[in-house]
């Protein structure tokens, strides 16, 4: 029985400096409780990027950013 292998990808989204930390933590947690994203990640020096892990077979990159839009964020994707 073949079994199915992890899919996983990953993407730079720019979400600028003008976040709160607050309302950037509340972006994180939006983006890591989205179905196929297996969590974030960002540095102090480049607060306004995130890495975003995820399986593209379960959620695409674009849909991921238009949720942070949808969050009131104008961010954009700037890597895969």
């Amino acid at each position: 029985m073949k079994q199915n292998k992890l899919s996983k990808a990953n993407v730079v989204v720019y979400v600028g400096n003008t976040l709160t930390e607050q309302h950037r933590d509340r972006i994180e947690r939006f983006l890591r409780e989205q179905d196929g994203v297996f969590g974030t990640r960002s540095n102090h020096r480049t607060r306004q990027l995130l890495l975003v892990d995820y399986d593209p077979r379960v959620v695409s990159a674009t849909s991921l950013v238009q949720g942070v839009h949808d969050q009131g964020v104008d961010a954009r994707l700037i890597g895969m």
